[in-house]
């Protein structure tokens, strides 16, 4: 990949008729300098610089081509490989009887229908069409024969005169966080599948209500990630409120963590606080860190940090830390 090309200074406009040809050939040697920084600049993006991919905007992507050779394998499915056709099922929802017509065709004798046995069977699996139902919550009161008075009294989580309910909040939150549809679509969605009106400000409270329901358990993941011997780590950026910000991921093969934060790199990182004292070996390429190094010794480093993470996962490799001061 090629590294960040420093660009000459700007000369001054010179009066082309006072300049010697020694001048005229130096000054042609630093345009040309300048002309190739700037072809540089222009042609740096995610997969040949340290900028990021928000950065590549709109323009097209170009083309990978695999360093994969020919299997000489037939296309699709290989024989053994476990496909996951639909299989029918034992228990059908319910049944569709078609019954054979009452009377022979050929000789117009009635026939025996009660003696008919099933030929064949299909099944069709689809999903019921969705509607909301409103469930009404009642307390009673009651007076004792002595005057006391009892009253029963709603569930905690029955606490408006009109109220959504568990499903249609869980279902908000999934369209929404984990389905990525903006909040005015998802809105729209329900209404469409259920019948049911939710408003894009009250998918954005539900959102809340679960960010705070959940916190525990993410604390919980950000512990064990601080804890793990090896992780990945990643960012990607987004905007927030039309500002750059950057999306954090601290990964194991069993556990995910994200965090905001409006920068990258080394700050966001200790600000979240899972992987500065974590006992992975990490080395960041990308970024800051990369303009102040050259692309060998960035990639030497990738290979120490490689060696030292089989090594903390139980290879017998030593770490390649080892030898150094």
């Amino acid at each position: 990949m090629p590294h960040h090309v420093g660009m000459p200074p700007k000369p001054p406009r010179p009066d082309l008729t006072q300049l010697s040809d020694t001048d005229k050939d130096r000054l042609i040697d630093v345009l040309f300098a300048r002309m190739d920084a700037l072809e540089a600049k222009l042609g740096m993006n995610s997969q040949n610089s340290s900028k990021p991919p928000s950065s590549d905007g709109l323009a097209k992507k170009q083309k990978t081509s695999s360093l994969r050779g020919k299997s000489g394998k037939a296309v699709g499915g290989q024989p053994g490989h476990k496909g996951s056709t639909l299989k029918r099922v034992a228990e059908p929802t319910s049944t569709k009887d078609y019954p054979p017509p009452s009377h022979c065709n050929r000789c117009h004798s009635a026939l025996a229908l009660e003696q008919a046995q099933v030929l064949e069977r299909r099944q069709v699996f689809d999903v019921p069409a969705m509607s909301f139902e409103v469930v009404e919550h009642r307390v009673y009161t009651v007076v004792c024969a002595c005057g006391q008075r009892h009253d029963s009294v709603f569930p905690a989580a029955v606490g408006d005169l009109a109220q959504y309910g568990p499903n249609v909040r869980a279902l908000g939150v999934h369209l929404t966080q984990g389905q990525m549809l903006p909040y005015a679509r998802a809105a729209e969605l329900i209404g469409e599948m259920t019948g049911l009106s939710v408003s894009p400000a009250t998918l954005l409270a539900w959102v809340g209500e679960a960010s705070l329901a959940l916190q525990g358990t993410a604390d919980l993941i950000a512990r064990q990630l601080h804890h793990a011997p090896v992780l990945c780590a990643d960012e990607s950026g987004l905007r927030v409120d039309g500002k750059l910000h950057w999306m954090h991921v601290a990964a194991t093969a069993e556990l995910t963590w994200y965090g905001m934060h409006a920068k990258r790199g080394l700050d966001a990182i200790v600000a979240h606080g899972i992987l500065p004292n974590a006992s992975a070996f990490w080395c960041m390429i990308a970024g800051p860190l990369l303009e102040t190094r050259r692309w060998p010794a960035c990639l030497v480093q990738c290979r120490i940090s490689f060696e030292n993470c089989r090594y903390a996962a139980g290879s017998d490799l030593r770490p390649a830390m080892a030898d150094r001061p």
